[in-house]
């Protein structure tokens, strides 16, 4: 049905209040959350990882951690780099390669990287009680 007197527009703006600045981490499925009894953090020949620590076993000296593990890349590189039969210095004025750290990580652009279900050796001092969140 059409109006049929004088019809007065009104303006409307919607805007949405959420911001998602920065990476989301994944984390692990609800039922690997709800078996979790630690989580785990540190670092491992290729950067470090994240765990949700599902079971503990001791096996001599080891203590072994299984669990959904979630990894960090490593820095790419530090330092300066050289080529071979090419020296390092200043070549013309100009100081070639540099002498900072190339962020790792997210900050690098690189994502996590997704393990899945896993065991690795776990120090009792990283082991944090997991408590899980409130539905």
């Amino acid at each position: 049905m059409l109006p049929n007197g004088p019809v007065t527009p009104h303006v409307l703006h919607y805007s949405g209040s959420l911001s998602l600045s920065g990476r989301l981490e994944p984390t692990p499925p609800p039922s690997v959350v709800a078996q979790t009894r630690f989580l785990f953090q540190g670092s491992v020949g290729s950067g470090t990882l994240k765990m949700w620590v599902i079971g503990v076993q001791r096996r001599g000296p080891l203590l072994l951690c299984s669990g959904w593990i979630l990894r960090f890349p490593q820095s790419i590189g530090v330092g300066i780099l050289t080529a071979p039969n090419v020296p390092v210095g200043p070549v013309n004025g100009i100081q070639i390669g540099g002498g900072h750290q190339v962020p790792s990580g997210f900050a690098a652009g690189m994502a996590p990287i997704v393990v899945g279900m896993g065991t690795t050796e776990c120090t009792q001092r990283a082991l944090v009680p997991f408590t899980p969140p409130a539905p």
